[in-house]
Order: structure tokens, then sequence, then C-alpha cells
């Protein structure tokens, strides 16, 4: 890990795999493009899930 990117790649190679089955392998075959969609969509989801925790913590 030279410029700690792998770590990140794991940590979008594992959600993609746990939230969508997408098997590592392919993940890290995907274009650069591709590999960065599948990361936004990744981000957008962990966002909102974390805006719902919120809010439900607040509702307590």
């Amino acid at each position: 890990m030279k410029d700690g990117s792998e770590s990140g790649d794991f940590w979008y190679a594992y959600h993609a795999y746990h939230n969508n089955g997408l098997l590592p392998s392919i993940f890290s075959e995907m274009s650069v493009r591709e590999r960065g969609i599948i990361m936004a969509f990744i981000d957008l989801k962990v966002e909102a899930e974390e805006k719902e925790a919120k809010k439900m913590k607040r509702k307590k």
C-alpha cells in the first residue's frame, strides 16, 4: 500500500460485494470510470443510511 488507495479500494469492494453481490475480482477489473461510478453510488447509499440513523436517533 504505497499511496493508501488500495485500502480505499478494498473498502469499496467490500461494500459492493456485501450490498450488491459484486465479486471483488469483477470490481478490480472494472475501468477507473466504472469503479468511480460504483464508488459514488456506495457513497450516496452510506450517506443516506447515516442520515436515516441520525433521524432515528433523534426520535428516541
